[in-house]
C-alpha cells in the first residue's frame, strides 16, 4: 500500500527555497524540544514576511516552506497556510505568473489535481513555454485521468527541455499508466541519460534507477530490477524509494529477513511513515509477532486519520485500505469516494470497486459516490 504521489517535487519549490536551505543547515535553536529543518525553514520565512510585509516574493517562499513541512509531517493545515500566504502575495501583485506557478504547485501537492491543472493552464495561455507550468499541468492531468492532456503537456515540456530528466521521467510514468512497460523503461533510461555529460545528482539518479527497477520488476525481470536498486543505493545509500523497492523485491523472492531489515532501515530515516509501517506489519504478522504489529498498525492508522482530518488528502487511499481490512466498509467507501473525486482514474475506480465487492460479499452493501 503506497501513498500515490506526484512524480517529482515541483521545481518551483526547489528553486524558491534553494538559498534558504543553506540557512537552515546552520540555524541554531535553543529550544529543548527538537525542531525539524522544515519548521526552521518556516520560522525563517515567517520572520522574513514580518520584516518585509510588502514583498510578494517573501509570501511565495513562505508558502513553499509550508508545503515542505506538510509533506514531512502530514499536517494538511500547512497547505491552508500556504494558500493564505499566496492570497496575500496576490493582493500585493495580482495576476502574475510567479503566483500562478506557486498556487498551482500548492494545489498539486494537496492532491487538488484538476484545480492545479486549471490554474497552470491559465498561466500557459500567457507563457506557453513555462516549464514549471507545463510540468504541473501535465501532472494534474495525469492524476485526473486525462492522459491525452498529460501527454500534450509532457511532449511540449520535452520540446522545451530536451536535455533535462524531468520531461522524459514524466513520459515514462505516462507510458506505465497506459501499460506500455517497454516504452516506460525506454523513457526512464532517456531521463537518466538526458543530462549527459552533466550527470544527475545522486538523489535524482537513485530515484530514476529505483523507478526503472520497479518497471523491470513489472516486466518480470527480477534480476534486472535488483541491479537497478543496487545501482541506486550505490549512489545514494539511504534513498527511501530504492530501499522500499528493494525490500519489496526481497519479500517477493522470500528473503523475509532482508525485507524486514530494509523496511526498518526506512523507518529509521522516516519514523512516521505509515506505508512503511504497514509493510513491516505484514512481515511481523507472518511470523506471529502480534504485539509489535498491532502497535505499528495503530500508529499508522493514527497518522493517517490525523493527516486526513487536517485536510491532507494524500492519505485517503491508505485510510480507506485500513478501514477495508478492518471490515469497516462504510467508512472505507467514504474515504474512497473522496479519493475518487480527486483522482478519477482507472486505478482509483478499481480500488473503489474492490470495496464494493468486499462489502457485498459480507452482506453489507455500500455505495461509492
Amino acid at each position: 500500500m503506497k501513498k500515490i504521489v506526484v512524480i517529482m517535487l515541483p521545481v518551483m519549490l526547489m528553486a524558491l527555497l534553494a538559498g534558504a536551505v543553506y540557512f537552515t543547515d546552520s540555524h541554531v535553536t535553543t529550544a529543548k524540544v527538537p525542531v525539524t529543518k522544515e519548521t526552521q525553514l518556516v520560522d525563517f520565512h515567517e520572520a522574513r514576511v514580518a520584516k518585509q510585509p510588502d514583498d510578494p516574493d517573501a509570501y511565495r517562499k513562505l508558502a513553499a516552506a509550508y508545503v515542505l513541512r506538510a509533506e514531512a509531517t502530514g499536517d494538511g493545515a500547512d497547505y491552508d497556510r500556504a494558500l493564505k500566504a499566496l492570497d496575500q502575495s496576490d493582493t500585493l501583485v495580482p495576476n502574475v505568473i510567479d503566483n500562478m506557478q506557486a498556487r498551482s504547485s500548492v494545489l498539486l501537492s494537496r492532491h487538488k489535481f484538476n484545480e492545479a491543472r486549471i490554474v497552470a493552464e491559465q498561466g500557459l495561455k500567457r507563457d506557453p513555454e513555462n516549464t514549471e507550468l507545463l510540468a504541473i499541468a501535465g501532472d494534474g492531468a495525469l492524476q485526473w485521468g486525462d492522459l491525452a492532456a498529460a501527454e500534450k503537456h509532457y511532449r511540449k515540456l520535452a520540446e522545451v527541455q530536451p536535455n533535462r530528466a524531468g520531461p522524459w521521467a514524466r513520459l515514462s510514468q505516462l507510458a506505465e499508466v497506459r501499460g506500455d512497460l517497454d516504452e516506460a523503461a525506454e523513457m526512464m533510461t532517456k531521463a537518466i541519460d538526458a543530462g549527459y555529460p552533466r550527470p544527475l545528482s545522486p538523489t535524482h539518479f537513485a530515484w530514476a534507477r529505483a523507478i526503472l527497477g520497479e518497471i523491470e520488476l513489472k516486466r518480470g525481470r527480477n534480476a534486472e530490477a535488483r541491479r537497478q536498486y543496487m545501482w541506486a543505493l550505490a549512489k545514494s545509500p539511504n534513498h527511501p524509494l530504492a530501499l522500499e523497492h528493494l525490500a519489496e523485491l526481497d519479500q517477493i523472492e522470500g528473503d523475509y529477513a532482508a525485507s524486514e531489515a530494509g523496511f526498518r532501515r526506512i523507518l529509521a530515516l522516516r519514523p512516521h511513515d505509515p506505508e512503511t509501517k504497514l509493510s513491516l506489519v505484514k512481515l511481523l504478522e507472518r511470523r506471529g509477532e502480534r504485539e509489535e504489529s498491532t502497535r505499528l498498525r495503530g500508529e499508522a492508522r493514527s497518522f493517517c486519520e490525523q493527516a486526513v482530518a487536517s485536510g491532507n488528502d494524500g492519505y485517503l487511499r491508505s485510510l480507506a485500505t485500513l478501514e477495508l481490512e478492518a471490515g469497516n466498509y462504510e467508512r472505507a467507501a467514504g474515504f474512497a469516494s473522496r479519493d475518487l473525486s480527486l483522482r478519477p482514474t482507472d486505478d482509483t475506480r478499481a480500488f473503489a470497486q474492490k470495496i464494493v465487492n468486499a462489502a457485498n460479499a459480507a452482506g453489507r452493501p455500500v455505495k461509492i459516490l
